[in-house]
């Protein structure tokens, strides 16, 4: 159990995996976007639905996404550069 722990640490940390709680999985699993499909995230940070609205559209979808606050956009870009790291699409 303990080298579970220090994987999902270390994926946190590098950004190959991504915490989040219940509700924010709601939406995107109700949304189920396809492959190739282009979605807009209007409340997009910090970033969680949005990392797995993009991991829903892949290969070839888009998620526009979109925050109006400047310190939770910060973070939201963060998101999408580790999940275009990732090879997800994100706009």
């Amino acid at each position: 159990m303990h080298n579970v722990q220090q994987l999902a640490d270390a994926g946190v940390k590098e950004g190959s995996v991504i915490l989040q709680d219940k509700a924010s999985c709601l939406a995107p699993a109700a949304l189920a976007p396809r492959a190739g499909e282009t979605v807009l995230d209007c409340c997009a940070a910090p970033g969680n639905k949005t990392t797995q609205l993009a991991a829903l559209a892949a290969p070839g979808g888009l998620v526009i996404a979109c925050e109006r606050d400047v310190r939770r956009a910060g973070v939201l870009r963060k998101r999408s550069a580790q999940a275009a790291w990732l090879g997800l699409g994100l706009g």
